[in-house]
């Protein structure tokens, strides 16, 4: 679920319909889309409660996104082109968490390589010997 990069009702709703078709859950087409909407309806009405303070962050930085302050308003054009608020806010979400993401992998690889780990890492996963495991637990 792409719930932290601010995924709408309809992307959830497809997930969720496309989950219950690759398990087969549901077989019957006319009962697929109205339990995908009950079920994307019911998810992120949860995830919101539980990530309630993470859906305030993820509010403000959309706000940011329209490069708007207190003291004033900026708006930046191109030659015939308008900046598009509505695609800047949100891209900057996900965009600020992959930033966050980046940096914490190259600090961990920074911190591995001082303490004479082998590491490598993806994403958010990172891997290292077995016998280094709580090393590495203990940087991340």
């Amino acid at each position: 679920m792409t719930s932290v990069y601010g995924v709408t009702s309809v992307g959830a709703r497809e997930q969720i319909k496309r989950r219950l078709e690759e398990k087969g859950l549901i077989t019957d087409d006319r009962l697929l889309f109205p339990a995908a909407c009950y079920a994307a309806k019911v998810t992120l009405a949860a995830l919101g409660e539980i990530f309630e303070v993470a859906r305030g962050i993820r509010g403000w930085l959309g706000d940011c996104a329209k490069i708007r302050t207190s003291l004033q308003i900026l708006a930046l054009q191109r030659e015939g082109n308008m900046v598009d608020v509505r695609k800047q806010r949100t891209a900057f979400p996900p965009n600020f968490v992959h930033s966050l993401d980046s940096t914490h992998m190259m600090m961990t690889a920074v911190a591995c390589r001082d303490a004479g780990l082998h590491s490598a890492g993806v994403h958010n996963s990172f891997w290292t010997h077995a016998c280094n495991v709580d090393k590495m637990n203990w940087i991340l």
